[in-house]
């Protein structure tokens, strides 16, 4: 009976551990403003960004995390999402912020390149940041999991 409860507990205790994992969410918090995030911090997941999506939801977005801080233009190449993007330094400040409009095949696809270095790149929907009073000097919380 004892080793029927000891493994049952067991179970229990995996059980919530994974749980617990899964569901941690990735966030980055900006005036008391939580945004749920997706990670691009690989050249691929970088490359690849929110093409081809049609939606966002409205406190979502993605962070693009770089090896070192740089000047790191962006372009809008298949994305069918009007974006507004914060260039985050590696003090975790907005540095830049700048909106880009979502992609149409008749129109040339112009690259952003920013005049501040950035360590992050968040990119949520176009408005989002004018909308809850984010601006250049705010502080970053980021909190994901790798």
């Amino acid at each position: 009976m004892k080793k029927r409860v000891c493994i049952i507990f067991l179970i229990i205790i995996c059980a919530l551990y994974f749980f617990l994992k899964i569901t941690k969410h990735n966030t980055v918090t900006i005036n008391k403003h939580n945004i749920n995030i997706e990670i691009a911090n690989t050249p691929e997941l970088r490359e690849k960004g929110l093409m081809n999506r049609k939606s966002l939801c409205k406190n979502c977005g993605m962070l693009f995390i770089f090896d070192k801080e740089n000047i790191y233009p962006f372009w809008m190449k298949n994305t069918y999402i009007s974006l507004d993007l914060a260039w985050i330094d590696s003090n975790n400040k907005i540095v830049e912020i700048t909106t880009l409009n979502s992609y149409s095949p008749e129109n040339e696809i112009p690259a952003y390149t920013p005049n501040n270095k950035a360590l992050y790149v968040l990119e949520v929907n176009n408005g989002f940041l004018k909308k809850n009073n984010m601006k250049v000097g705010d502080t970053v919380i980021i909190r994901y999991t790798e």
